[in-house]
């Protein structure tokens, strides 16, 4: 039960580094600093269509679902260590 308490906090901490509220700032601060760099401020149709802001949303994406999978894996050692 120690080592199952122990994955527990080492994933807590893990988990809580980087939340999904602090990437989604980052991905919104990137993309907005893009779209001035770009003199696309505002610009909706570039967002979906430029390769640099599909990859950043793709990699946004893609670590939300990371973390819905790592929190997944925290639900299941919690239900081991209370049975």
């Amino acid at each position: 039960k120690y080592v199952i308490l122990d994955e527990i906090i080492t994933m807590i901490k893990y988990i809580s580094e980087k939340l999904p509220a602090e990437m989604h700032k980052d991905y919104y601060e990137f993309i907005n600093n893009h779209l001035i760099e770009e003199d696309k401020k505002g610009d909706i149709e570039h967002v979906k269509t430029c390769d640099i802001c599909i990859i950043r949303k793709s990699g946004f994406v893609s670590t939300i679902d990371s973390r819905i999978d790592e929190i997944n894996q925290l639900k299941q050692l919690i239900e081991q260590l209370i049975k």
